[in-house]
């Protein structure tokens, strides 16, 4: 009863033979890590390669947006100058309405450049965090996993190291969730047996 109890209560942790649950578990996310790692590099200088070029996009659109502004005004000034009437003229409306309109428009246009700019940041900021996550998560679930293997092997090692010491073990059932259970059958069967054969040969010696 002492002996199962320690068996039970190794078998609530969750990392009870940790060079084959921590090697196979690390081997996995490895292989992982690197493939979604490469993905992610990818879109990642992708993402940043365009950044890059949108800013350089907002930059120019801004000096453009300056330079014509200027360029407007001065020829609005001269003509105002050179001609008293001018700005009754519906010419002047109009180009000042233009020019307003082009202003406006490709301050929207700046706006929505930003926007992209942030949402690709912003994307690629979730796409790291979403990576670290399922690696984490990818971590206890292979842990978990690996436990219904080595739980059973640890199992069946008690037992073997106690019918070395002379001793036949009750066995007990694995766990639902457990693997090896054709395994775990075969060894319950050779204990079994290995069991009543030693009882026999008591028997035989006594009746000797």
């Amino acid at each position: 009863m002492f002996t199962r109890g320690i068996i039970m209560k190794r078998r609530k942790q969750k990392i009870i033979d940790k060079q084959f649950q921590l090697k196979l578990t690390f081997s996995i996310i490895g292989i992982v890590f690197t493939i979604i790692g490469l993905i992610i590099t990818i879109i990642g200088t992708n993402f940043l390669f365009n950044n890059q070029k949108l800013i350089k996009v907002v930059e120019k659109q801004k000096e453009i947006i300056i330079t014509q502004d200027n360029i407007v005004k001065s020829i609005l000034l001269y003509s105002f100058n050179n001609k008293k009437e001018f700005k009754k003229d519906p010419a002047y409306n109009k180009i000042t309405n233009d020019h307003k309109t082009s202003i406006t428009e490709m301050d929207s246009n700046i706006v929505k450049l930003e926007k992209i700019i942030n949402a690709n940041n912003i994307v690629l900021i979730y796409a790291i965090v979403l990576f670290i996550i399922l690696i984490i998560i990818l971590y206890f679930s292979l842990i978990a996993s690996t436990h219904t293997i080595s739980g059973p092997i640890q199992v069946m090692s008690k037992y073997i190291q106690e019918i070395i010491d002379g001793k036949f073990p009750i066995i007990r059932p694995l766990r639902k969730r457990d693997n090896l259970n054709e395994f775990y059958d075969l060894f319950t069967k050779m204990v079994k047996t290995l069991s009543e054969r030693y009882n026999n040969d008591d028997q035989t010696d006594i009746k000797k």
